[in-house]
This record gives structure tokens, sequence and C-alpha cells, in this order.
């Protein structure tokens, strides 16, 4: 199996600008290592790779353990984590948002979306009624919850927009910005 995490944050360091599907704390982290060490034949993608061209036999499954897009905590957190257990990780770096320079739109996203999480119900009702905002029935019906269900559907909001085309996910994270800020 192969593995893909992206940050190990402790509590202290994880804000609600990093969406909580990304983030697994230290503790836990070591928790999963240790199982993993128990297991599994954790490898690197190198050794994965050589082990299938030479068609190995079976013993314990192998696992690989990545992490995407190389956040500093990767290194500050994982690594002395994986030190600990003698396993190695294939970090994959980003050198650079392609494109337009931006900061990833599900970052984005979150931080609006926990803004507007936290108002009062009562502006959220206001906000609801501004018919100038254009939004879809299924934000106007997120905007509608209880601060506690408008929280806890974050992620749930996030998976949603991955199916729009780009254009149309950046005019909803402009409307909701605008609608935050009036």
């Amino acid at each position: 199996i192969i593995l893909n995490y992206h940050r190990v944050l402790g509590s202290a360091a994880h804000n609600e600008t990093v969406p909580a599907g990304m983030v697994v704390r230290p503790q836990t982290f070591a928790k999963h290592l240790r199982y993993l060490q128990r297991v599994y034949r954790v490898v690197s993608m190198e050794q994965l790779i050589e082990s299938l061209e030479r068609n190995d036999p079976a013993g314990r499954p192998l696992c690989v353990i990545t992490f995407d897009d190389g956040w500093r905590d990767n290194y500050d957190e994982a690594m002395p984590l994986l030190r600990r257990y003698g396993l190695p990780a294939t970090l994959f770096i980003s050198t650079g948002f392609m494109g337009n320079g931006q900061t990833p739109w599900f970052y984005r996203l979150g931080h609006v979306l926990y803004a507007l999480a936290r108002i009062s119900e009562d502006r959220c009702a206001a906000l609801r009624s501004n018919a100038q905002m254009d939004l879809p029935p299924a934000w106007v019906n997120w905007l509608a919850g209880s601060t506690l269900t408008r929280q806890r559907d974050i992620e749930a909001v996030i998976e949603a927009m991955k199916t729009l085309p780009g254009a149309e996910l950046e005019s909803v994270i402009k409307r909701l910005r605008l609608l935050l800020a009036s």
C-alpha cells in the first residue's frame, strides 16, 4: 500500500486555514507508524519499485509512506518520528504554485468557510437574504445551519467544490469573500 500524508501538526500549530482532512496530529502519526512497523514492511518508493520489478516473493505486505507538498512540518514534526521508528518516507516537494502564484483554492475557500461558520445565526440569516450574491441552493442551505453544523460540514463543502470547473470555483470563492465582507 502507499499512504499519503499532507501535514503533521500539533494543536497549537493547526488553525482554521488548514483543512482538517489534511492534518494528522504528531501523537496520531506516531501511532500510525507503530502500527505500520508491526504489520507491514515499510520501504522507500525506490525499494517498492525494485521489489515489484524483481517480483519478490510475498512476505509481510509492503507499505510506502509519502507526503505531498513538502510542508515545513513534514521536516519538523514527521521526520523526527520517522527517524525514531527507523521508517523511510518519500516527500513530494512543491517548489511553487503552478500557473497563478496563488495559495491553493482549498486553503482560500477553507479560510472563508471557517470565517462564515463562526458568524452569528442572525447575521447568516441576513446574508442568505442577500439576493445579489446569487449563491447556489447548497450554499444557502449551508448558511442556514447552526454554527456547529456549518463548522462540521466544511470538509464536505470543500469536497463538493472539487467537481466545479476552475473558473466557477474561483467565482464562488470570490462571491463568498464578498458575502463575508458585507
